[in-house]
């Protein structure tokens, strides 16, 4: 299959700057529109439609630029490039990254997991505390089942 890498600018914002893929772009360019002006779309608030409405930038005078055509397995990985190389998260109107390595989601899981793990739970029929990943085990042992049915 082929997909397209292509970028989204306005000659009158440098900011206007997003980075997308598909595979046909006359669809994906009438998808943008739809859901720049669709309240309904759980998509209207993105920073690229937000910025679009905000400024009365009528859509038709967007331009969409093909930086590429592949035919590629992955394509987001391609399009995570393009989007550091404009750097339009932080300088544009891309709201996330298109590709994730497993690494990094593995750094953030580990990052968050040792966060949660310094919280605590206070358990006020035994009256200890615990970790709050270790609450699910507390409720289970026998010491908290009969502290609940002697306070009943």
């Amino acid at each position: 299959m082929i997909y397209i890498i292509y970028r989204i600018t306005h000659e009158g914002y440098p900011i206007l700057n997003y980075v997308g893929s598909c595979v046909d772009l006359d669809i994906r360019i009438m998808n943008h529109k739809s859901v720049c002006y669709n309240e309904k779309s759980e998509k209207y608030n993105f920073k690229l439609y937000k910025f679009v409405r905000n400024n009365e930038i009528n859509f038709d005078t967007l331009e969409f630029t093909v930086l590429n055509t592949m035919d590629i397995e992955y394509p987001k990985i391609s399009e995570q490039m393009y989007i550091n190389f404009y750097n339009s998260i932080e300088n544009g109107l891309n709201d996330r990254n298109a590709y994730t390595s497993q690494e990094y989601k593995n750094e953030q899981l580990n990052g968050y997991n040792k966060e949660y793990r310094k919280l605590t739970w206070n358990c006020i029929i035994c009256g200890i505390i615990t970790s709050k990943s270790g609450k699910s085990q507390h409720v289970r042992t026998k010491k908290h089942k009969r502290n609940v049915y002697q306070n009943l």
